[in-house]
């Protein structure tokens, strides 16, 4: 089933979701096509299953961030940000160029799923960017730039993946960190 969730991400990341074919995602997959079908039943069930799998490999990593000063948590947030991203970088690809669509291509109910676990992401990390402003570590910004700012690097990392390795994440996490360092607490 992972071979034809990495062939259909390389395919809709390369031609779109709208694009490709069960036929095309077969091919690229070297099964006939119809395995496509036994295993997920539909495109719009392997388009939800790479979202699934990107996912959930993200909060894996951003759940098991502990609990700590707002500094630390928000720069192993951004870590793991890059890095989850460029580790399979067609499947992150997909997540950025289809979520507008997911309501067209997805049931509701899968729909709002994904849409629950993106807000859990955008929830926390505000909330530890508001921690950070109350705190005096952070400068006071509006907390969905922040979030922005790190999906951003997330978008960089899966686009530059064979550049995004631990020393590029932890750069991007210091560039966004200390941008927003209150001005007594910068190094």
């Amino acid at each position: 089933a992972q071979q034809i969730l990495d062939a259909a991400a390389k395919l809709f990341r390369a031609q779109g979701y709208a694009s490709t074919t069960i036929r095309d995602i077969g091919a690229e997959a070297q099964l006939n096509h119809a395995s496509s079908h036994y295993y997920f039943g539909s495109k719009a069930a392997i388009l939800f299953a790479i979202y699934s799998d990107a996912l959930d490999g993200f909060l894996d990593r951003f759940e098991s961030i502990p609990d700590g000063d707002p500094e630390t948590m928000l720069t192993e947030i951004i870590r793991a940000s890059v890095l989850e991203s460029a580790r399979r970088p067609d499947h992150t690809a997909v997540f950025f160029q289809e979520r507008l669509l997911l309501e067209i291509h997805l049931t509701s109910q899968q729909a709002a799923g994904v849409r629950d676990r993106q807000r859990r992401f955008r929830s926390r990390t505000a909330g530890i960017v508001e921690r950070g402003i109350a705190e005096g570590v952070f400068t006071a910004v509006d907390p969905g730039l922040a979030v922005e700012l790190i999906v951003g690097a997330a978008t960089w990392a899966y686009q530059r993946s064979e550049a995004a390795d631990a020393e590029a994440a932890d750069r991007c996490a210091q560039l966004i960190v200390r941008g927003l360092l209150s001005e007594r607490r910068e190094p």
